[in-house]
């Protein structure tokens, strides 16, 4: 199970500067559960302790009433929050059945404890998360 989760995970853009040997450490550190279609699975405003990848399924992106994005397999979010501590920045909600996986703000930042030079590979991804979203749209 650990070695299918680490191979998602390696095509998360999050992850992606993660060596394998990482993946599999950050892979073990990971719970699956399900969402039915129309359960939010995160709501803006709340506090966030968990980062989550979506296996299966797709949801909806919404901040106050506008929706900004549908996310699918490979998709994550809860970043954010689970880095900083603050609240969620978005609503997030199952469209269909969605199958995830989550990872927990504490074992986040044990794994990145135990292995240093991670924490500098997602330093890099979210940095070049941060730059794509501030180009202007065509």
């Amino acid at each position: 199970m650990a070695e299918n989760i680490a191979n998602v995970l390696g095509n998360v853009p999050l992850f992606s500067a993660c060596s394998k040997k990482d993946l599999k450490e950050l892979a073990k550190a990971t719970s699956e559960s399900k969402v039915p279609a129309g359960q939010a699975i995160v709501r803006e405003g709340q506090g966030g302790g968990m980062l989550f990848v979506i296996l299966d399924g797709e949801a909806r992106v919404r901040v106050g009433d506008r929706v900004k994005a549908r996310l699918g397999p490979g998709s994550h979010f809860g970043e954010i929050a689970v880095l900083d501590g603050g609240a969620r920045t978005a609503t997030v909600t199952a469209v269909t059945d969605v199958r995830l996986v989550s990872i927990t703000d504490a074992v986040f930042k044990r794994v990145l404890r135990e292995q240093p030079e991670m924490g500098f590979k997602l330093a890099v991804s979210l940095a070049s998360m941060v730059r794509a979203a501030q180009k202007p749209i065509d």
